[in-house]
């Protein structure tokens, strides 16, 4: 790296005034200071509308839009946001003040009406995928005779509830996912048919302003097409790269790797309503028929996996090594379908996107071994979650991202029986029902302590090992590409957002 050498005030003026009398021939001039930057991310945000959603690249990509009434440090701190402030007269009341001088894209000042109502339709509306984390909120009121107050109340006491509300958005009343509005550092300028958007800094932002003007995002799902762009220097930032890519392509000495902790967990699943995945022996079978030290091994030759002893990683609340890892045992598995009744060949369907396809591969092999037949399905991953929540599919590979370090929100969404009513298994499309796990899923937000809540997260997780909806295969890790000059905050458990992404001087 060469060395910037600064001079002073008097000594540049006479070096520019002998450079315009033609003294000086040739000179370097300091490099402008970028102002846009393009950000490339794997897949397509599955939806505009941030209560129809829960995932990964699309919150990341969201969370310059909208906000929320508080955050996430990258340290996973809860700091104000658009609640300046909060209190709890008791255990099961919350009060926030809510910011003033705040205003959404379009110039409408932000008003406790749009909050009240952006709590109600994230807890109420039949499409949120973001209830669960509101699931003991009994009601969402004004403060009387406080203007910009509003309080919370839950039905048992939740010590969790202001880091669920990091996930739940704030909207303009009336909101139309087709015009998105925040009140976030960026405001979308324009959008395209491929899932590329262009954001622009909001001139009239209420807190710091973010370094770029004008952040690009594009869609790349085709490790060969990355190489494409990352060679000529068309991408500033990549969130995420795999090793094995980092490995196997040639990138140019601009870019700077930074690895990340990543709290995800990748899992087989199975829809429990398609025969014969419905049977507990098929799945056990399955279970039989995969070594995930193999898996791991074969799929990810560069060391991107470790394989998963548990359904939540290392770090996250509620982890143990819960589940037993073995080797491929495939004349067990064998038998184990022979006493379901299933005969050989029976085929099955295998969706996955393009990321776990690696491990597909691995997984339809194993399963022939066994006597049956995975017919590998690849999809877009906003196509595969979209069926994934309709339960269209017989099985699949997932990952799960655990955000705020915590298996509650997993358990809540995913693994509790769907019951709308109560604002939970919103995300559970795979059928699976076990009344014993739902009463263990219920009581952890009103355990007394930390030991207590681990316990009952603990005896959810073991019921999962011997039930089998999901099969736990392992953790990756995840690495950023960032080209100089530009620099990100790396965050726990999340993407890189677009404001997270900075200039060095």
């Amino acid at each position: 790296m060469k060395e910037i050498l600064f001079i002073s005030a008097k000594r540049s003026a006479f070096l520019v005034c002998l450079a315009l009398l033609g003294g000086i021939t040739g000179c370097a001039r300091r490099a402008e200071t970028p102002h846009r930057v393009t950000v490339a991310y794997a897949h397509r945000i599955v939806s505009l509308d941030p209560h129809a959603q829960d995932e990964t690249t699309t919150t990341s990509v969201l969370a310059s839009i909208y906000e929320p009434l508080v955050r996430l440090s990258p340290d996973l701190e809860v700091t104000p946001c658009l609640a300046e402030s909060w209190t709890t007269p008791s255990p099961t009341r919350w009060q926030l003040r809510i910011r003033q001088g705040v205003f959404f894209h379009d110039g409408r000042r932000l008003t406790v009406d749009d909050v009240l109502g952006s709590l109600r339709r994230a807890l109420h509306w039949p499409g949120s995928a973001t209830a669960s984390y509101l699931s003991t909120v009994s009601g969402i009121h004004r403060v009387p005779g406080e203007p910009w107050k509003i309080e919370i109340t839950t039905s048992m006491p939740s010590p969790l509830l202001l880091t669920r509300l990091t996930a739940v958005a704030i909207v303009p009343s009336g909101f139309d996912p087709a015009r998105p509005v925040g009140t976030g550092p960026y405001r979308v300028v324009s959008m395209s048919h491929n899932g590329s958007l262009v954001l622009q800094r909001w001139k009239s932002y209420w807190g710091i302003k973010p370094a770029l003007a004008t952040v690009r995002i594009e869609v790349v799902s085709s490790q060969e097409e990355l190489a494409r762009l990352v060679t000529s220097g068309a991408v500033d930032v990549v969130v995420p790269v795999s090793r094995a890519f980092l490995a196997s392509h040639s990138v140019p000495h601009e870019y700077r790797v930074i690895e990340m902790r990543a709290l995800t967990t990748t899992m087989l699943g199975f829809n429990l309503r398609r025969w014969p995945l419905g049977n507990a022996r098929v799945r056990e079978a399955i279970d039989r028929a995969i070594d995930r030290a193999a898996l791991v091994k074969k799929a990810f030759p560069r060391g991107d996996a470790e394989p998963a002893v548990s359904y939540v990683p290392a770090g996250v609340f509620g982890f143990a090594p819960t589940c037993a890892v073995h080797r491929a045992d495939p004349r067990e598995a064998h038998r184990l379908l022979e006493r379901a009744g299933v005969p050989p060949g029976t085929s099955i369907g295998l969706l996955v996107s393009t990321e776990s396809a690696p491990a597909a591969w691995y997984i339809k092999t194993a399963l022939e071994k066994a006597g049956l037949e995975a017919h590998v399905e690849v999809v877009p991953y906003d196509v595969l979650y979209g069926r994934l929540l309709k339960g269209d599919l017989d099985s699949f590979v997932v990952g799960w991202n655990f955000p705020f370090a915590d298996s509650s929100d997993f358990l809540e969404a995913m693994i509790h029986s769907r019951q709308p009513r109560l604002h939970l298994g919103l995300q559970n499309g795979m059928g699976y029902a076990n009344a014993a796990v739902d009463g263990w899923i219920e009581r952890v937000p009103a355990a007394a302590t930390a030991d207590a809540r681990h316990a009952l997260v603990q005896n959810a997780l073991r019921q999962l090992c011997t039930d089998r909806p999901l099969i736990p295969l392992y953790h990756l890790s995840r690495h950023i590409l960032v080209k100089k000059p530009f620099t990100v905050a790396v965050r726990q458990g999340a993407w890189t957002f677009p404001q997270d992404i900075g200039v060095s001087q």
